[in-house]
């Protein structure tokens, strides 16, 4: 009907359904569901007062599973969810400074879902807005010592201390992380930096004294126990009203380093795990499984980079000793290796893979400091070096075949020529920007999230001039930028912010949409090849995967 939206159009064809649910929800809060052709979850959300309340988040958790979806309430405040797997769930709606108390167990089988009616009733716990921690606070938690002031001063020439104060290493991890700096730090276009022999003692002595693995972790300002405290205190509207949030936690993995999307809109996953896994998200059936790398000479692996290539072979980089590439065919399940050499004293260390348009592979070697090139039939490695010490993080590639990276350390975004084989790099215009990803548009502009000034900034390729735009939230993290390639729109990840943003170029507005979780940990971004309304994220520290999906 005109002037109806999704949510109200339901609304109008379960109008009798409701009355009759009524009669039940005043009693128990939920009833079964008719038989329909899709098992769901839906209902109104009111406030205090029994009015209907538009914008609010209807968390639904399943009981067995790892699985959260997150739903909003519509002008009338229906809402509904997308198909959901059988089981029972929890239900609960967030809205503005209250939330409803949790409606459960929900049972979802076969196609019956449920109706509910959830009143925002209860006071909830709002986060602060982060405040990320500053080189001043970080050196205030260290104990004085020979090596403190050494450490904050010619050990933050690349970094600040947040890459020193909150570890916990082993005196030889200390040990390799020392001299690996003193490396940097060496660089033939510096000269007269490197640490001296006692100056490298003094550290690790002074690291592995403060922070040994017996050392209590750093508290984490921004933390949160409250899984609901860092949803948006006020209602979401316009575009915000038409999405559907999920997340799955992958319970008992180290840690996701990275994931990418095949062309069937599965999750590959690389896992922070020394026994060297690789993961595999279904999201029609929510089911993950892992897969092992082919054992090593070296028995730890350190998978790192990951990406799909356009025949769903999955790319997979081993950072540890190994220094081996990977592709896996998943129809065959046959891995094929790639032997990388790494610089003596250094680690692999890859953090992107990416597959170039004439079929070789390519990733960045932050610790070796080099681009690297794969030709995967003939095995053969090319390198292609950039200043030591500025560590080449994320890339992408242009319509032209030229890479393009950001060198986090070095503070800018650098420009690889691939026929001339000649680097251009341009600075970041914010100090210590700490830059990470980056990603290129319809136009060939180059857009990257600048974490330390709280901003997505574009780069014009014809002209080399930036253009800043500020997040709504602040401190909220801007980490990895994904394009819609088919509606021009530049989404980011707020990894302090647990939300994803959606820029849209035309007119320099930003629209963000909030994930369920508290403590999202928001890094890797891409948007779904098999469905450009959906903009995949995995989480480091979080452990999670999920996805936003428009509406429209």
């Amino acid at each position: 009907m005109p002037g109806m939206n999704f949510f109200d159009s339901i609304a109008a064809r379960r109008a009798t359904v409701m009355l009759l649910a009524a009669i039940s929800l005043a009693g128990m809060g939920c009833a079964p569901r008719p038989s329909r052709t899709t098992p769901v979850i839906e209902g109104v959300v009111e406030d205090r007062d029994g009015d209907a309340y538009a914008g609010a988040m209807v968390k639904i958790t399943h009981a067995e599973l790892p699985l959260v979806h997150m739903v909003v309430s519509g002008e009338r405040g229906r809402f509904v969810t997308p198909s959901l797997p059988v089981g029972q769930y929890s239900v609960q709606a967030i809205g503005g400074r209250y939330a409803s108390d949790s409606a459960g167990p929900v049972e979802v089988a076969g196609d019956h879902g449920a109706e509910l009616q959830l009143t925002l009733a209860s006071p909830r716990v709002i986060a602060p807005i982060a405040t990320p921690m500053q080189d001043a606070d970080y050196e205030e938690l260290m104990p004085d010592g020979a090596a403190k002031r050494l450490l904050a001063t010619r050990c933050t020439t690349c970094h600040g201390l947040e890459r020193i104060v909150p570890q916990r290493w082993t005196r030889d991890h200390w040990r390799s992380a020392v001299e690996k700096m003193s490396y940097y730090l060496s660089d033939p276009d510096t000269p007269g930096n490197a640490l001296s022999e006692g100056e490298r003692n003094r550290a690790v002595n002074y690291l592995a004294e403060h922070f040994s693995p017996e050392t209590p972790p750093l508290d984490d300002p921004n933390a949160t126990d409250d899984l609901n405290a860092k949803l948006p205190s006020t209602p979401l509207t316009g575009a915000a009203l038409r999405y559907v949030a999920m997340e799955y936690h992958l319970d008992g993995v180290a840690g996701v380093h990275d994931m990418a999307v095949d062309s069937r809109g599965v999750v590959w996953v690389s896992e922070e795990d020394p026994e060297g896994m690789l993961g595999r998200f279904d999201p029609v059936a929510h089911q993950y499984e892992r897969i092992r790398l082919p054992l090593a000479e070296a028995e730890v692996r350190d998978t790192g980079a990951i990406w799909v290539d356009e025949g769903d072979h999955v790319w997979v980089s081993d950072n540890g000793l190994n220094r081996e590439w990977f592709r896996y065919e998943p129809e065959s399940e046959i891995f094929q290796s790639y032997a990388v050499p790494v610089p003596a004293r250094m680690a692999a260390s890859v953090n992107t893979l990416r597959t170039h348009p004439d079929g070789s592979i390519w990733g960045t070697g932050i610790s070796s400091s080099r681009l690297v090139r794969i030709d995967p039939e003939t095995a053969e490695v090319r390198d292609f070096p950039i200043p030591r010490g500025w560590h080449p993080y994320g890339f992408t590639i242009d319509a032209d075949g030229n890479i393009w990276f950001v060198a986090r350390y070095g503070n800018s975004i650098g420009k690889l020529d691939v026929v001339t084989e000649e680097t251009t790099y341009y600075p970041i215009p914010a100090p210590r920007s700490d830059a990470r990803r980056i990603a290129a548009d319809a136009q060939g502009n180059l857009w990257v999230g600048v974490l330390g000034a709280n901003r997505l900034m574009k780069l014009d390729a014809r002209t080399g001039e930036f253009t800043q735009y500020e997040l709504p939230t602040p401190n909220s993290g801007p980490h990895s930028p994904a394009v819609d390639l088919a509606r021009n729109m530049i989404w980011v990840g707020e990894s302090l912010g647990d939300k994803l943003a959606r820029l849209n170029p035309a007119d320099g507005t930003f629209q963000e949409f909030p994930l369920p979780t508290a403590g999202s940990d928001v890094r890797r971004l891409q948007v779904d090849p098999s469905n450009p309304n959906r903009v995949w994220w995995s989480g480091l520290r979080s452990n999670r995967i999920g996805y936003v999906e428009l509406l429209d």
